[in-house]
């Protein structure tokens, strides 16, 4: 027999837990056990045993002690139970105790407190409720872009002695970057993996004034933290969950994903794909046979949802991200040459126009041959109504007793109209730029109306 709470938590585990001492008692309890920290103990077993079997509490144990102790143990738990299905996580993470495990949880929870949910401008409107449609575009950076990565992996390494530094850290912080443009948020969440394959959340800070060297840093600062305090994904979701009044409305953790494909499995994305998952980005390296080649080609996988967003716009996106590099490139060039950076290539301020954008938008330079302009509307009007003023000009069918009735206008017919009006209004005080509300069906006195 041994004594458990109306949740099923044994009163052995959670003494543990509490660090307690425990007292054999002298008599048997009664049926009903009494109560600790306002719960029940109950008798999970018919026979009764020996009394030397079982243990008192010596302390008295408050309710929220108690309570304490059980989400302790819960998410414990949770990890314990992860980190035996997935035998290829971290040696730090598969050698937890349940202390360290919940220690480890609890940072994640003061980390992640209160995230900013990212609103990412879409191309189509968020259907409610959010559907999800996937579709898959492949791109591969340009030699430059791919140049510009790994050189900034190679200033990381060389200046911060950081053997995980590499070209995954480089593209994480440019895509950062280009959140940070779309939505103006300083403060950027997102999806990401690691070595033992198990989802890492990182929480990034993305200042308009911060060079790219100044996001670069702080990208591997932070990746470099969360390996090093990894915590099985399941365990992390469960203590954001528990945290949230409501756990069915608790905001996604993130909507966006970005991975090192080497890194991440099928049970890598099903963990972390939920309906509010915009797209993910997945990093990896083309195979190559040519020697001809210094640097890496680089290809990026996006798999989005075409419920909001379209091929071209991944196409636009990815041609951003090469324009941040090419600033990020400048930058590091800059520096090592000991120059400041100026303002206009710093984040909040950098050009991410890429050829493909400017020739997607009109040309405000662009020549709009204003001598060439035939004039308004009314004007053309008038012209060919003195030209033509026998031609037709409008047809109306309207019904009129269930049956259809159509009525033809020449030009004259209605200049002759649209002047009767236009003096009619200005008898009536109205004068030019006046705002005049207009009644009609779509017919031929709408039309009157406009001339």
């Amino acid at each position: 027999m041994d004594y458990r709470d109306s949740e099923g938590y044994f009163q052995g585990d959670v003494l543990r837990v509490l660090g307690r001492t425990a007292a054999a008692p002298t008599t048997l309890p009664e049926p009903s056990y009494g109560r600790l920290g306002g719960s029940n103990f109950v008798d999970t077993e018919e026979d009764s045993g020996s009394i030397s079997e079982y243990s008192e509490v010596s302390a008295a144990v408050d309710e929220s002690e108690w309570e304490e102790a059980k989400r302790v143990l819960y998410l414990s738990l949770v990890g314990i139970f992860t980190m035996a299905l997935n035998p290829v996580l971290t040696p730090q993470a598969s050698t937890a105790n349940i202390a360290e495990v919940s220690s480890r949880v609890s940072r994640w929870q003061e980390r992640l407190r209160s995230p900013t949910e990212l609103q990412l401008p879409t191309d189509y409107p968020r259907p409610m409720p959010l559907k999800v449609v996937e579709a898959m575009e492949t791109f591969e950076l340009s030699p430059q872009s791919s140049l510009s990565v790994l050189q900034l992996s190679l200033y990381l390494q060389q200046h911060f002695a950081d053997s995980t530094a590499s070209p995954f850290t480089v593209l994480l912080a440019a895509f950062s970057v280009l959140l940070h443009r779309y939505t103006a948020e300083e403060d950027i969440v997102v999806g990401s993996s690691s070595e033992s394959l198990n989802p890492l959340v990182l929480r990034l800070a993305v200042a308009p004034e911060d060079s790219f060297l100044d996001v670069l840093r702080m990208a591997q600062r932070v990746s470099r933290e969360a390996a090093a305090d990894e915590v099985p994904f399941a365990a992390l979701m469960a203590a954001y969950e528990a945290g949230a009044a409501d756990a069915t409305a608790a905001p996604s953790l993130f909507r966006v994903r970005f991975f090192n494909q080497t890194d991440a499995d099928e049970a890598t994305l099903r963990r972390t794909t939920t309906q509010t998952t915009d797209f993910t980005v997945m990093v990896r390296q083309k195979a190559t046979g040519s020697l001809r080649q210094l640097q890496p080609a680089i290809e990026l996988e996006i798999v989005y949802n075409q419920v909001l967003f379209t091929a071209q716009r991944m196409a636009h996106m990815v041609a951003q991200l090469q324009m941040v590099l090419a600033t990020a490139g400048d930058t590091l060039r800059r520096e090592q040459a000991g120059g400041e950076v100026p303002v206009e290539m710093r984040v909040g301020r950098m050009s991410i126009a890429s050829p493909m954008d400017l020739a997607a938008v009109p040309d405000p330079r662009a020549d709009l041959a204003w001598g060439e302009f035939p004039g308004s509307i009314t004007s053309i009007f008038a012209r060919n109504a003195q030209a033509h003023p026998d031609r037709r000009f409008v047809v109306e069918s309207v019904l009129r007793n269930d049956a259809p009735v159509t009525r033809s206008f020449t030009y004259a017919q209605m200049l002759r109209a649209a002047r009767v009006l236009s003096r009619t209004l200005r008898d009536g005080g109205v004068e030019r730029e006046d705002v005049v509300v207009v009644y009609a069906y779509r017919g031929v006195d709408l039309v009157v109306a406009i001339l």
